[in-house]
């Protein structure tokens, strides 16, 4: 019993070791983005924006109307919406919205069968084919922007002359326990996604938020992942990377974040995660699986040290060593990224996150490799 006990705690310790230095050096090279400030455009670059939806007749609105309030020249940007079959009221709403920059494309009418499954890459396919602008910018119709997002974009873009840049999405505020999960999530993401870019260890982006140049698209092969639900952004960002190496960047501004809505409910959210998380075998960077691999591990012997307490109590005190490595460096993680975008994190949201986080990154993990068939958006994807 002794020698298992021993074995256990030497192996506990060991991922939970790795993990608090592998979250230790994202810190480091998230402290190390260097912060963008905004003095003045010197070029005239004209900007596509690509929004695809579908039955978004309640958030439109709200997001044509965070992009126009954008300080840039109107002359200087499009909006180029693309409808994916609404069954909602979108398109009334779209051509009601009287927005004299906005052009609105129905994707009934441009449907290419080599994509299956894949409408939103579809979209932003016929969208660029279309596309006016030397710069590429892409959110979803459910986000609201800030009024430096466009400006924040094509200044970046202007003075590093990137084919790329990446840019955090966090989660409007709602004082519920889904949406303080989610909400911290995301931070963390943005944190793994700007460090991630920074040290090049691996190249993440959040489609809601993320601008390129069109000429970089059109010269790197996406056609393996056409057929995948999901992915525009992840697969996009790595295939640029492996072509232009060093022309990827994080844009670390306070501008230019987009905010959006939290998934209302549990069955909500967790199709949102099996819809992101079943492309994961599919990514070709083996950083980007080493990491998420330690993550597992970690909440792995989170999870069964906490059920070996009632097998025996010495592992209550391994349990509690693993809790306070895990929570201690992910909070000092999370409070750096919280600051810097004033994004507000209650000890309470971060206790129940932490004692959620082991289940739901375990669940996930299982339901993304068994789950082969889910709902989203009302159509059924497999």
């Amino acid at each position: 019993m002794q020698s298992v006990i021993a074995y256990w705690s030497v192996f506990t310790l060991t991922i939970t070791g790795i993990y608090t230095c592998l979250i230790v050096i994202y810190w480091y090279f998230w402290k190390k983005i260097p912060v963008v400030s905004i003095k003045k455009n010197d070029r005239e670059t004209f900007v596509t924006v690509i929004i695809v939806g579908r039955n978004e007749a309640l958030n439109i609105p709200f997001c044509l109307r965070s992009i126009n309030l954008n300080e840039y020249p109107l002359n200087l940007y499009e909006i180029i919406f693309v409808d994916d079959h609404s069954e909602d009221d979108s398109l009334n709403i779209l051509h009601d919205m009287g927005i004299p920059n906005l052009r609105v494309i129905e994707l009934k009418d441009h449907i290419q069968p080599d994509f299956q499954y894949s409408f939103k890459k579809m979209g932003i396919e016929i969208a660029l084919q279309q596309a006016k602008g030397t710069l590429i910018l892409q959110t979803d119709a459910d986000t609201r922007v800030g009024k430096d997002w466009i400006k924040d974009h094509t200044f970046f873009y202007e003075h590093q002359r990137n084919v790329f840049t990446a840019a955090p999405v966090f989660i409007e505020t709602e004082r519920n326990w889904l949406a303080a999960f989610q909400k911290l999530d995301f931070l963390v993401n943005m944190g793994l996604t700007g460090a991630g870019i920074q040290s090049g260890w691996h190249y993440m982006a959040n489609g809601a938020n993320m601008s390129y140049q069109k000429n970089a698209y059109q010269t790197v092969n996406l056609s393996a992942t056409k057929k995948l639900a999901s992915g525009d952004d992840m697969f996009l960002v790595q295939e640029l990377a492996k072509k232009y190496p060093g022309k990827i960047r994080f844009l670390k501004s306070p501008g230019s974040c987009v905010m959006t809505k939290p998934e209302p409910s549990i069955n909500d959210f967790l199709k949102q995660r099996i819809r992101w998380a079943s492309k994961t075998g599919k990514y070709k960077s083996p950083s980007l699986l080493i990491t998420a691999a330690f993550v597992f591990l970690v909440n792995l012997v989170w999870l069964a040290n906490f059920f070996l307490i009632f097998w025996h109590p010495a592992f209550l005190y391994l349990f509690s060593l693993v809790v306070l490595m895990k929570w201690v460096v992910d909070y000092s993680f999370i409070k750096s990224i919280s600051s810097f975008y004033k994004q507000k994190v209650e000890p309470w949201e971060f206790l129940i996150s932490g004692l959620l986080y082991p289940f739901y990154f375990l669940i996930i993990g299982f339901l993304a490799i068994f789950v082969r068939k889910y709902s989203w958006k009302g159509r059924k994807i497999s």
